[in-house]
């Protein structure tokens, strides 16, 4: 039987307290991914939304390896919710650009 490696999405509360910095984790994963956009854009001093789009690229990869590091390291199951918290910051980052 294979291994069960994702958090059931109904599993998975929004309002999850297991945050590492915050108390709430999926604003946590909200907050970083807006900041890490913004951060990113403005030390590497890009502009324009393509660039917008390999960041987003880049900051999703980081979460995915993180959640996959998570996984292995930590036993945790990986939480689809996380991915779209971080995504959600990342939007935001984009309007507020």
């Amino acid at each position: 039987m294979a291994r069960k490696i994702f958090l059931r999405w109904q599993d998975d509360s929004f309002l999850s307290k297991n945050g590492t910095i915050l108390p709430y984790d999926k604003l946590e994963h909200a907050i970083l991914g807006f900041l890490g956009m913004i951060l990113s854009r403005y030390l590497l001093n890009v502009d324009g939304l393509q660039m917008f789009a390999l960041l987003w690229l880049i900051w999703n990869l980081i979460g995915i390896i993180w959640e996959i590091y998570q996984l292995l390291a930590i036993k945790h199951l990986i939480q689809l919710k996380d991915i779209a918290a971080n995504n959600i910051g990342f939007l935001l980052a984009v309007f507020f650009y």
